[in-house]
């Protein structure tokens, strides 16, 4: 039973790491000096959190590689914006079948 729990725990910090490993690849794709992603993360945890960290990611992937257009900041809004279309996205998809 602790093994359970202290694995319940950990799941939040290893979502924050995989999100922040995101981050950092578009922080790259976008050509934007590093900053502390801190703020950030938990805005999009917290803006999305009924959202599987998947999709969170693939939205991420489709935005720094510019599917939803040309970045010119790389923010919180921008990266919220890409989720949005994202979904957006995959909503029309399964509406289209």
């Amino acid at each position: 039973m602790k093994l359970i729990n202290s694995h319940r725990k950990l799941e939040p910090q290893i979502q924050d790491s995989e999100l922040t490993a995101s981050l950092i690849l578009a922080l790259e794709r976008t050509n934007t000096p590093l900053f502390d992603l801190s703020n950030m993360i938990h805005d999009i945890s917290t803006e999305f959190k009924t959202i599987e960290l998947e999709e969170i990611q693939k939205a991420i992937r489709n935005g720094s590689l510019g599917k939803y257009g040309r970045t010119y900041k790389f923010s919180t809004q921008e990266v919220c914006i890409w989720i949005r279309e994202y979904l957006e996205d995959k909503k029309n998809n399964r509406l289209n079948i």
